[in-house]
């Protein structure tokens, strides 16, 4: 167990100065709302078709508004694409940027989720077709506010970016909200720990999700040069890479760790770890793993999405084989080639645990 793991609730951790103080107020606040967004589920709700429209880079948006907890009005954007959809030939592939639209994107609908099982493994919710971000910004007409991107948990099998209504707390303070989805089990961890299928697919959506947000906050009133990554348990382990990894070079200038890290055991597995799971689920599913990876790769790439999700044993003992790994040097959009807790660094860093963690994940198992 990593000495991370300690028994007071707060540990700051930075070998900066407090240049940063200022960009950390809000983040208390995020703190409190980390557990109430990791276990909501996207909502349902219907929105109306005259909200506001930002231009961006990629092309024109619409939102919807309403109100925050004290009354403040804000808008979001709850269903934007970010990258490619990661199907057919793209499925085991780093991701690959969205490309520029005509028209206005209608993105007041609610973003699939990721192809999941339940905690029991006993049912089956989402798509493959999943990367869309969330953006939620405080009408006040400023510029320049303070990013908070959050990683929702779920140990990398299962999770959501979660209700509309979680942005109700934040909207209140002077930030800018990403929430995004992720590639999970699977589809976003299946690795033979070689260039042709290196792992880490969920990582590297994250990246691509930090990239859009360089790219595109600014026209939602955001400051690309203020970003926090925070999440709570693998959500936590996330912002912990994504402060570390080179892959995220001026994408991330500070991190909130909650109730997970690098060092936990479902954030950094040993290549032979991660292939031996995925030689087993190409097993269940009938290819042969007598061959070459080209012929591993190419039936695991050929399956259905439905056969794919449904040979996944979340919860079982093979489930940790799905998390992020470390990945050959020249693997695609390479995140993590080696220990990135031993890597220097001089942003700033906060990491937490909370008492009682595991009435927490028995209240999510009970929803999902």
């Amino acid at each position: 167990m990593s000495s991370l793991y300690y028994k007071s609730h707060v540990r700051y951790h930075s070998n900066a100065q407090y240049k940063t103080k200022k960009a950390w107020a809000s983040v208390d606040s995020a703190m409190f709302v980390l557990y109430l967004i990791s276990c909501l589920a996207v909502g349902t709700l219907s929105q109306s078709s005259t909200g506001p429209i930002v231009d961006t880079p990629l092309g024109q948006i619409q939102g919807w508004e309403r109100l925050s907890r004290d009354g403040r009005l804000y808008r979001a954007w709850t269903s934007i694409p970010y990258a490619q959809p990661p199907v057919g030939k793209l499925r085991f592939q780093a991701p690959k940027p969205i490309q520029k639209w005509s028209g206005i994107l209608n993105a007041t609908g609610d973003a699939p989720l990721c192809l999941q099982t339940n905690l029991k493994g006993d049912s089956v919710k989402g798509t493959e077709d999943c990367l869309y971000l969330s953006v939620y910004s405080p009408k006040n007409n400023r510029e320049n506010m303070p990013v908070l991107f959050n990683v929702h948990g779920g140990a990398f099998q299962a999770g959501s970016m979660g209700f509309r209504e979680n942005a109700e707390y934040l909207m209140d303070e002077d930030v800018v909200l990403v929430q995004t989805h992720y590639r999970l089990n699977a589809f976003g961890f299946s690795s033979l720990g070689n260039k042709l299928m290196p792992g880490n697919y969920g990582i590297k959506d994250q990246v691509m999700a930090l990239k859009w947000v360089q790219q595109n906050i600014a026209s939602f009133g955001g400051n690309p040069k203020s970003v926090t990554v925070l999440g709570e348990s693998a959500g936590g382990g996330s912002s912990h890479i994504l402060l570390k990894t080179p892959a995220t070079e001026g994408l991330v200038h500070r991190a909130l760790s909650e109730s997970g890290t690098i060092n936990h055991i479902w954030s950094e597995l040993k290549p032979e770890v991660a292939r031996n799971g995925t030689l087993k689920l190409a097993a269940r599913l009938g290819c042969s793993i007598t061959g070459d990876d080209l012929e591993i790769f190419n039936c695991l790439q050929g399956v259905s999405s439905e056969e794919l999700i449904g040979a996944v044993k979340y919860g079982k003992n093979e489930n940790p084989s799905f998390a992020p790994c470390y990945e050959p040097k020249d693997a695609e959009d390479a995140v993590m080639t080696e220990d990135l807790s031993t890597l220097p660094s001089n942003k700033p860093w906060m990491a937490s645990n909370c008492n009682g963690e595991s009435l927490m994940s028995y209240a999510c198992s009970s929803r999902l």
